[in-house]
């Protein structure tokens, strides 16, 4: 565990001057007795507890008390050791299954009624109770207190395990002004006795209220109630002397909700001020109405008054706490150098704020716990502080776009190391998928928009620098003008050809992998930025009949699920000493997270680096790549060129099956540019391009849905099996070739080359040679409502049914009627004629003169071998 990982790499550099460290129940106790932070306190009858901590539901908690006594009423008992027991069961059952490790759960301590119900639970629960860090004994008395540190111990030489123990200190003995001193002195003996298991001493101000009939309000702190807060300084008196020193934790803030304004704010304006200049007092307005500002208050008392950590009932409590814990700046450079002067050569010296002077003795202790604490909270930065992790977002830029007239997506942009403008990235579209209602339509990619050829390569080029800069801290003096490329201010073809000249060095023997369809050029382009030292596979949905895949894994959210990655060298798996995974864009990582199960399976590897464009990750989505590390072990690393938050509202409950868009054009292929109505149908040209030989192929066939075969070879160099650096280069030295046999062709005016499906970045090269004024992209899977909507992801669209399958239905965007005079269109091989004609008819709606269909292998070659149908099933 680590406290506040749930915020990005930008958020924690932007806050914090000493990053929070990591750590679990098996860390040395004076640091877990200052680590509990919020104490979250739920009842035992809470059927879902298991099931919340095992999905991440808070990524703030920390630690947390699940309570048999005051949350439950007296005829509940035995339902909720029952229930605790069976959550206990579940979270132990995901471990065996190696679904979790148990010391990334929060450190869970279990509040018993009394004695004997903690010998019941043991005699239950068996080693059940390794999942907990220990138990918490309310009403802790001299008369009962070596009773349940004794059963502790028992329970401890058992289990051959350290379970804690936190007494809670809430009787009348205690509050009774004549019988506290007494009371006290005989507590300490006890907990004396046992010191190495007394994790800290609660102390119980409600149940001390009650005695009195005192019940404090929202607005009213605990230390403003006189017969407590004396309570109070009796017990920190008594037991935090640097002697024998106990960790003593705030009393429980029992509000969660405020239903009016304060009549007495006490979150003061002036940090708000500080951070946020003009916006802070709205901000603090905010946070007033959010959390209740006295359990702000109260935990500032606290700390002044030498108590550490704080019991609370609700979620919402755990990020203010928590916040309020952080070391300031000021204080650990007070802290520290203390610490460093304290050999005695120095008595007294001025704080390096040089607003006070610093005494070595007096100050030591202090100076101790502020270091521990700066270990497990972490330090601010000069210029933070705890309102920046309450309003965690408010320094990153917010981008909000419509999707139809039905939803609202929000994007808080988080990292953009090279300060790429959102529209120079993407638009957005209306995506026809339940499980995801937009997509984010590339402006580099060359998947759904026309883009100029090389600036799509770069956009392979730019992750490869990038991934350089992270993994290797190596930074290329080429990178500034790939990104002036991708901002419009340089001609991406220039820039391009300077890399082709003069690739970049790997360091280390690397795999990399792209996603079908979409990422195929986008991986092929990132591996060949690179001179050597790399190879690449690209995933793929074909079902071939010779070959088995190597690897299997699903992608949920899309609407062809299942890749497939082939290989007749699997001691490429072996020998690489990395892997690097690339897609357009991350939403949650689950396809990461499969694809690395699925390797790791059978070709364990010690690093993983996930590459994108876009990365939207949440922090539980980030969380759960921390878990597979740990998990498997391996490390996984994350490169992007922008990395933000995601947040879909439906601004109008709708029960409509597709979106609503008010006041739009008809969908019409239209454009400012027309040509003049054609007069005759689109000259058609069919080329059997006969790639060069020099170029291997694979002779494999395919099958699709109807079992019908396709005996036509594939090219080995696309990546679908498998090729090497020195092969790439085989592969794009046929280029040039290919380019001056097409421009033959090449009508005057504009030229659109279309790649098809998973087929993208050897007509990507292609058209990178095609002369000015071509653009590319390709067929897809992905249904995308159109609408003639400026800044709208597809203006307009074609469907048809896939070449390949009749059962798969194939769209194209974004192409207006009649602004192309040339279209190429490259299919990698030979399809049956009637196969092609939803295609071709599709394209004739275009408005374009002159269309030539490329295939670049057909069937001409002969058969190494005549699959029997029964092979299919296989």
């Amino acid at each position: 565990m680590r406290y506040f990982n749930y915020l990005t790499t930008q958020q924690e550099e932007k806050i914090f001057y000493q990053k929070p460290t990591a750590f679990d129940k098996y860390s040395e106790p004076s640091l877990l007795a200052a680590a509990l932070g919020a104490t979250l306190y739920m009842p035992a009858t809470r059927e879902n507890i298991a099931a919340e901590l095992l999905a991440g539901k808070y990524p703030d908690l920390v630690s947390l008390v699940i309570c048999l006594e005051d949350a439950i009423g007296d005829e509940e008992i035995g339902p909720a050791e029952k229930n605790l027991l069976a959550n206990l069961r579940a979270i132990n059952d995901s471990y065996q299954k190696n679904e979790l490790v148990l010391q990334e759960l929060p450190l869970i301590f279990v509040r018993v009624r009394h004695q004997e119900q903690m010998l019941r639970l043991w005699q239950q629960a068996g080693f059940l109770l390794r999942i907990l860090t220990g138990f918490v004994f309310p009403k802790f008395t001299v008369a009962n207190g070596t009773g349940y540190l004794e059963t502790l111990s028992r329970i401890n030489e058992e289990l051959s395990e350290r379970l804690y123990a936190m007494p809670i200190l809430e009787t009348e003995d205690i509050i009774f002004e004549e019988k506290r001193s007494q009371t006290l002195t005989g507590l300490k003996k006890i907990l004396d006795a046992y010191y190495p298991l007394i994790m800290n001493i609660r102390i119980g101000a409600t149940d001390f209220s009650s005695l009195f009939g005192i019940r404090r309000s929202y607005d009213t702190t605990i230390y403003e109630i006189a017969v407590i807060k004396n309570c109070i300084a009796s017990i920190v008196n008594f037991f935090t002397r640097q002697t024998k020193e106990y960790t003593i934790s705030g009393p429980v803030w029992e509000y969660f909700a405020v239903g009016e304004r304060l009549l007495k704010p006490q979150l003061r304006l002036s940090p708000f001020r500080q951070t946020y200049g003009p916006r802070g007092a709205g901000i603090r307005t905010t946070l007033l109405n959010q959390y209740v500002d006295g359990l702000i208050r109260e935990v500032l008392l606290d700390k002044d008054n030498g108590l550490t950590g704080k019991t609370i009932i609700h979620p919402s409590h755990l990020r203010p706490v928590q916040s309020l814990y952080v070391v300031s700046h000021e204080e650990y450079l007070d802290a520290r150098s203390i610490i460093q002067q304290s050999g005695g050569e120095l008595g007294v010296f001025k704080s390096p704020y040089a607003n006070k002077m610093n005494e070595i003795k007096p100050h030591l202790n202090w100076a101790r716990k502020i270091l521990t604490r700066a270990r497990i909270y972490g330090v601010f930065n000069e210029k933070q502080n705890f309102t920046d992790l309450l309003n965690v977002t408010a320094f990153f830029p917010q981008h909000t776009y419509p999707i139809g007239d039905d939803f609202r997506l929000t994007i808080a942009v988080e990292k953009n190391p090279y300060q790429l403008a959102l529209e120079q990235l993407f638009l957005i579209a209306f995506r026809q998928n339940r499980r995801r209602k937009f997509l984010f339509v590339s402006k580099i990619l060359g998947k759904h928009l026309p883009v100029a050829p090389c600036l799509s390569l770069l956009g392979g080029a730019a992750l490869a620098l990038r991934f350089l800069e992270i993994v290797y801290q190596q930074v290329d003096s080429r990178t500034e003008a790939v990104i002036d490329c991708l901002k419009g201010r340089q001609k991406p073809s220039e820039i391009y050809r300077e890399l082709q000249k003069q690739p970049l060095v790997l360091p280390q023997k690397t795999l990399f992998i792209g996603f079908a369809e979409t990422a195929t050029a986008l991986g092929h382009s990132m591996f060949a930025t690179f001179a050597d030292n790399g190879y690449y596979f690209h995933t793929t949905r074909e079902a071939l009949i010779e070959l088995e895949p190597v690897i299997c894994f699903e992608e949920e959210h899309s609407h062809a699920t299942s890749h497939r990655i082939y290989s007749t060298n699997l001691d490429l798996f072996q020998k690489v000493e990395q892997i690097v995974l690339v897609d357009d864009e991350i939403t949650t990582g689950k396809t990461a997270l499969n694809i690395i199960r699925a390797i790791n399976y059978h070709f364990p590897q010690k690093r993983y680096v996930v590459a994108s464009l876009l990365d939207w990750r949440s922090p539980a989505d980030q969380q759960a790549f921390r878990e597979l590390e740990t998990k498997l072990p391996c490390e996984i690393i994350a490169v992007s060129l922008l990395r933000g938050a995601l947040n879909l509202e439906e601004i109008a409950p709708t029960t409509a099956a597709e979106p609503n868009f008010k006041n739009e054009a008809p969908l019409v292929e239209g454009s400012e540019e027309r040509l003049p109505e054609l007069k005759t149908k689109p000259k058609i040209t069919y080329l059997n391009l006969d790639y060069p030989a020099s170029v291997p192929t694979k002779q494999v066939t395919s099958y699709n849905s109807l079992g019908e075969i396709n005996y036509s070879p594939y090219l080995e160099a696309t990546g679908r099996f498998g090729i090497s650096s020195a092969a790439n280069r085989q592969l794009e030295a046929g280029v040039p070739k290919i380019a001056a046999l097409l421009l033959g062709y090449r009508q005057a005016g504009r030229c659109l080359c279309l790649g098809t499906g998973e087929f993208m970045y050897l007509p990507m090269q292609v058209a990178a040679l095609m002369g000015a004024d071509t653009w590319y992209h390709s067929t897809t899977r992905s249904p995308i409502y159109p609408v003639d909507r400026e800044n709208y992801g597809a203006r307009n669209a074609f469907a048809f049914t896939s070449p390949d399958d009749p059962n798969i239905t194939n769209y194209l965007y974004n192409i207006p009627y009649g602004y192309y005079q040339n279209l190429y269109l490259f299919l990698e091989r030979e399809v049956p004629q009637e196969r092609m004609q939803p295609l071709l008819k599709a394209l004739q709606t275009m408005g374009i003169p002159n269309i030539l269909l490329i295939k670049c292998l057909h069937s001409n070659y002969a058969k190494t071998t005549t699959p029997e149908v029964t092979e299919l099933n296989r």
